[in-house]
C-alpha cells in the first residue's frame, strides 16, 4: 500500500531510535501511521507499508519505507523553501524566486542554480552562501533515503551523517565495512547484510579484515583479552569459508596497520593490549613504592577494644594492607572480610590517613560501609565519572594527572572488576597511595573481560592473603559450611536440621507451586524477611521454564496483580512493581529521597520500585535502592525489567536476607559451580534450591566453566622480571 501526503502530528518520538507515531493527511483523510522516520519535515512524502491492528490503539499504518517528493506547487514550494531554513533565503527573497520562477523553481535550483541571479537582491556572495546550504538540505535528504534503504535508521542516521559529513555515501559505497570499524553501535552481521546490499563478495578483502576482527570481539565478549591465532584462523575457516592464506594476509595487513597485537600466536586487538599492559605496568608502579607503617600494635588494641580475637591469617592481612602498597585478601562469605575492612578503618583513621571505600555496584558499595567509615562509592563515581550522550564516549576526571586524592583505598567485590575499569581505577592511584583489593575468588568472573582478581593472585607479585576459615553466623547456620563444601565440589552437604538451608527437587509446575507459597505464606511467617526488598528470587538463566523471564511473569501476578499500568513491548509494567536497572544510565537525573539533592547515573544491577506511573505525561516514577528518586519517559524503560527474579550475574556484590534458587533446563554451561556458590553466598539468613536437584549436585560437581584467555599474569610476571 502507497500513500503520498504529509505528518500534521506527531504523537510520539522516540529520540533515540526515530520511532515515530504521528498522525498522516492524504487528500483529506487522516490516519495514525507508525515507523522509524529519520527526519520530520512538512514536505509531502511518499509512504509504503501495510495496515497493522495494536492491541490496545487498533488500526494503525506501518510505514515500511518513505521518500521525499519535490514540491510542485507554489504554495508547497513555499513551504519548502522557507520551512527548511535555507541560508541566504528570507521569506521575502522566497517570494521574489517564486514570483520569478513559479512551479521551475525547485528544478531550476537543483540544476541551473546560478539563475538566482536574475532575481533583485541575489549576487554572486549571496548566490554561494544559498547554493552551499541548500546543496547541505538536499544531500541530507538523499543521504537518509539512501541510509534507509539499506536498512540503516533512527540515530544512526544521525550518527554516520555527523561522522563522515557529505561523505556518507561515498564511504559506504566504497566499503561499507568501514562501519563496522568506526561506528560500535553496528554489528558484524549488520554491516555484512549491508555490504551483501551493495554487491560485495563474501571473500572482498575488506570483509575478511571485519570477520578476523568480528571473531576477536566475540571472544571479548566472552570474557577472554585474545584468540590463539591457530584457532582465529580455523574459526574463520570453517565458519565463514574464508581462504586461510588471504586471512593471514589480512592478519597481517591489520597487525601493520596498529589494528591488532600479536604476542607468541596470542592475536589481541590493539586496545585489549594496551589495557591489560597498563595493568600490568601500573601494578608494579604501585608495588615498587614501599609503605612504612606498622600496625602490629594496633592490631592487638583493637581486639582489645572490641573484644575480637583475629586469626593469624586476618591479623597478617591488616598488616599487609598498611606495609604493603598493594595487597590483596580473598575468602569466602564468613571469613572476616568484612570485620577486616572496618579494622583497616578504624587503624587509618587513628593516623589521620584519608580514606576512600568502593565496589563496582552500588549495592556492594553500600554493603562496604561501617561504623569507623561511613562514605563508601561506586568505582565509578569514584573515579568522578562523565559521560558524553552525543559521543557515547565514557571519561574519568580521576586518572594519571589528576589521581584520587587518598592515603588508602579499599576496594571490594574486585572478582566483578573487568579489565578496562580496573586499568582506570589504577591509573588514577597515586604512588603515594595504598591500594587493597578484597574478593571472593571462586565466584563468578567479571561480566566484561577477564578475570582480574584470578590473574592478579596467578602472578605471585601481589602480598595476598586467603582467608579460609568461617567466622560469620552462629553455630546453627549451615550456609558458609555448605558453601565451604561447594567450593570442594562436594554434594554432601549439611540439610538435615537446618534452619537457613534448604532444597527442595521438584519439576517445573511443583516449583512454581513452591514459590508461591514460600513468598505469600511459609517465609513471612517463618522468618523477619521482608519479602519485596530482602527477599530475591534468582536463576542461572533469562530463559526457560524456570528463566527469569517466566519467572518475573509469574512473580508479578502473584505478588502485584493489577492497578496502574502500561504495556512496554512485551513487558507490562505496574505501579508497585519491583525492577532493576540492566545497563549504565550515566546521564539520568535523580533526587536523594533524604537530602533533596539531585545527582546523576543509576547503574547496572540497581533495584527500584515503581512508585507511579504517569500515563498522560507517558512517565515513570521509580525509586532505586530505597533512595534515588528518576523520573523515567516510557521511551526510556528499555533499560527496565522486572527484578522479582534476577540471574546470578545480576546478583554479584549483593547480599539478600533470604534466597531463592530456582533450577531446571538449564544449559551445562550455566550449570556450573561458581553459579551456584555465587547464588548461596547471596544469602545471609536463608537459602532453598527450588526445582532440579539432580542438575543442582551436578553444578557443584561441574567445574568446567567457558574458558577465559587472558593473559595478564603473564604480563606482570614480565615487568616484574625484565627491566622495562
Amino acid at each position: 500500500m502507497v500513500f503520498k501526503g504529509r505528518i500534521t502530528d506527531v504523537i510520539y518520538r522516540n529520540d533515540a531510535n526515530c520511532y515515530t507515531i504521528a498522525i498522516f493527511e492524504t487528500d483529506g483523510i487522516y490516519f495514525t501511521v507508525v515507523g522509524y522516520l529519520s527526519e520530520l519535515t512538512q514536505q509531502e512524502i511518499q509512504i509504503s507499508g501495510k495496515t497493522v491492528i495494536h492491541e490496545q490503539y487498533g488500526e494503525q499504518f506501518l510505514i515500511e519505507d518513505y521518500e521525499y517528493i519535490q514540491p510542485t506547487t507554489l504554495e508547497d514550494i513555499y513551504h519548502f523553501l522557507t520551512y527548511n531554513s535555507i541560508d541566504g533565503l528570507g521569506v521575502k527573497t522566497v517570494n521574489k524566486i517564486i514570483d520569478r520562477f513559479g512551479e521551475d523553481t525547485l528544478t531550476i535550483m537543483n540544476n541551473d542554480i546560478h539563475r538566482l541571479m536574475e532575481v533583485n537582491g541575489i549576487g554572486k556572495s549571496t548566490l554561494k552562501v544559498i547554493e552551499a546550504s541548500y546543496s547541505k538540505i538536499v544531500g541530507r535528504q538523499n543521504t537518509i533515503l539512501f541510509l534507509n534503504k539499506l536498512g540503516i535508521k533512527g540515530k544512526k542516521v544521525s550518527t554516520l551523517i555527523n561522522l563522515y559529513g557529505d561523505r556518507v555515501i561515498e564511504t559506504i559505497e566504497n566499503n561499507p565495512y568501514t562501519l563496522f570499524f568506526d561506528v560500535k553501535e553496528m554489528s558484524f552481521n549488520e554491516v555484512d547484510n549491508i555490504a551483501k546490499n551493495l554487491s560485495f563478495e563474501s571473500d572482498n578483502y575488506y570483509r575478511i579484515e571485519a570477520v578476523i576482527v568480528h571473531v576477536i570481539r566475540m571472544e571479548l565478549v566472552n570474557g577472554s583479552t585474545y584468540i590463539e591465532k591457530e584457532n582465529l584462523l580455523n574459526i574463520i575457516n570453517e565458519d565463514y569459508g574464508l581462504n586461510i592464506d588471504e586471512v593471514e594476509e589480512c592478519l597481517d595487513s591489520l597487525l601493520k596497520r596498529g589494528y591488532v597485537r600479536i604476542i607468541d600466536d596470542k592475536v589481541f586487538l590493539i586496545q585489549t593490549y594496551l589495557t591489560i599492559n597498563a595493568i600490568a605496568r601500573h601494578i608494579k608502579r604501585i608495588k615498587t613504592n614501599h609503605s612504612d607503617v606498622n600496625v602490629k600494635s594496633e592490631v592487638v588494641y583493637v581486639e582489645q577494644k572490641k573484644g575480637l580475637t583475629f586469626s593469624k591469617k586476618q591479623a597478617s592481612a591488616i598488616e599487609k594492607a598498611f606495609h604493603h602498597k598493594i595487597s590483596i585478601i580473598t575468602g569466602g562469605p564468613g571469613t572476616g572480610k568484612t570485620t577486616i575492612i572496618e579494622t583497616i578503618c578504624e587503624i587509618a583513621l587513628d593516623h589521620s590517613m584519608k580514606i576512600k571505600l568502593a565496589a563496582p555496584t552500588g549495592r556492594a558499595a553500600v554493603k562496604m560501609k561501617n561504623p569507623s567509615f561511613r562514605d563508601s562509592k561506586t568505582i565509578h563515581r569514584l573515579l568522578e565519572y562523565k559521560f558524553s550522550e552525543e559521543n557515547s564516549i565514557l571519561s574519568f576526571d580521576r586518572n594519571d594527572d589528576n589521581p584520587i586524592e587518598a592515603d588508602i583505598i579499599i576496594i571490594d567485590e574486585v572478582s566483578m572488576i573487568d579489565i578496562f575499569l580496573f586499568e582506570k581505577l589504577l591509573a588514577a592511584t597515586s604512588d603515594d597511595t595504598i591500594l587493597v583489593l578484597i574478593g571472593d575468588s571462586n565466584q563468578l568472573p567479571s561480566v566484561g573481560p577477564g578475570k582480574v582478581l584470578l590473574d592478579l593472585i596467578a602472578s605471585e607479585k601481589i602480598e595476598t592473603t586467603t582467608l579460609d576459615v568461617v567466622y560469620r553466623q552462629g553455630s546453627d547456620s549451615v550456609i558458609s559450611y555448605n558453601s565451604n563444601k561447594i567450593v570442594s565440589g562436594e554434594t554432601a552437604l549439611i540439610e538435615e536440621g537446618a534452619k537457613d538451608y534448604f532444597t527442595m527437587d521438584l519439576n517445573v509446575n511443583s516449583s512454581y507451586k513452591a514459590i508461591e507459597a514460600l513468598i505469600k505464606k511459609n517465609i513471612p511467617d517463618t522468618y523477619n524477611i521482608d519479602t519485596f526488598w530482602d527477599l530475591q528470587v534468582l536463576s542461572p538463566t533469562k530463559k526457560g521454564p524456570l528463566g527469569t523471564v517466566e519467572l518475573n511473569k509469574f512473580l508479578q501476578s502473584i505478588i502485584n496483580p493489577e492497578g496502574v499500568e502500561f504495556k512496554h513491548g512485551s513487558r507490562i509494567f505496574r505501579e508497585h512493581d519491583k525492577v532493576i536497572m540492566t545497563k549504565n544510565n550515566y546521564n539520568v537525573e535523580w533526587t536523594d529521597r533524604f537530602n533533596h539533592e539531585k545527582s546523576k547515573g543509576i547503574f547496572n544491577g540497581e533495584i527500584g520500585i515503581i512508585e507511579e506511573i504517569d500515563a498522560k505525561a507517558k512517565e515513570v516514577h521509580i525509586l532505586f535502592e530505597k533512595q534515588k528518586y528518576v523520573i523515567m519517559k516510557y521511551s526510556e524503560m528499555d533499560l527496565i525489567m522486572h527484578a522479582y527474579a534476577i540471574t546470578v550475574h545480576k546478583s554479584q556484590g549483593c547480599e539478600y536476607e533470604g534466597v531463592i534458587l530456582a533450577m531446571g533446563n538449564v544449559s551445562h554451561l550455566l550449570a556450573n559451580r561458581s553459579v551456584v556458590y555465587t547464588a548461596i553466598t547471596r544469602a545471609r539468613d536463608l537459602f532453598m534450591l527450588i526445582g532440579d536437584k539432580k542438575l543442582y549436585n551436578y553444578a557443584i560437581q561441574n567445574n568446567k566453566v567457558s574458558t577465559r584467555n587472558t593473559f595478564l599474569s603473564n604480563l606482570i610476571v614480565s615487568y616484574f622480571e625484565n627491566d622495562f
